[in-house]
């Protein structure tokens, strides 16, 4: 190797040397934290754990709270359609009492259904006689029928 060679290679191996150092820091700070020295990894683990488990009882919650309503929805639209089938149970029955034939019924046969009311007895009805509605005048009429011309004119 020629001069130039080596101090490329010093200055590489220089070069590593210093990052080395710079990243001794950070590096224990890694080892210490996964070896659980300072405790961060499992108390990490720990949280998600609760976490997890806090999420998992939430979730059960609300699906049971879902199942709940589901449950009393089905049972309000089942009573729902049972109430339209009355409905319309008992409008089809009108409609077949409707459509059904009826005997013809004899004309001379007929009989009165109304009470016989008492007569009446005592007072008599007045004999004056009554105003006499009032009568429209001609001016009306014609204005009528004027605006009935030039609607039928348009």
């Amino acid at each position: 190797m020629d001069e130039t060679a080596r101090e490329q290679v010093r200055d590489v191996e220089e070069w590593l040397r210093s990052l080395r150092e710079q990243l001794q820091g950070p590096m224990r700070q890694i080892e210490e934290w996964v070896t659980g020295r300072t405790g961060g990894l499992r108390s990490a683990v720990e949280q998600l754990q609760e976490a997890g488990k806090r999420i998992e009882t939430v979730l059960e919650q609300q699906v049971k709270a879902l199942d709940r309503d589901r449950k009393a929805f089905a049972d309000e639209m089942r009573k729902q359609f049972d109430s339209m089938a009355k409905e319309q149970g008992a409008f089809l029955g009108r409609l077949r009492e409707a459509a059904r034939p009826r005997p013809a019924r004899a004309a001379t046969a007929k009989r009165s259904t109304k009470k016989a009311t008492a007569k009446r007895t005592g007072t008599k009805r007045s004999t004056a006689r009554k105003p006499a509605a009032k009568k429209r005048t001609a001016t009306k009429r014609t204005a009528k029928k004027r605006t009935a011309k030039k609607r039928t004119a348009r």
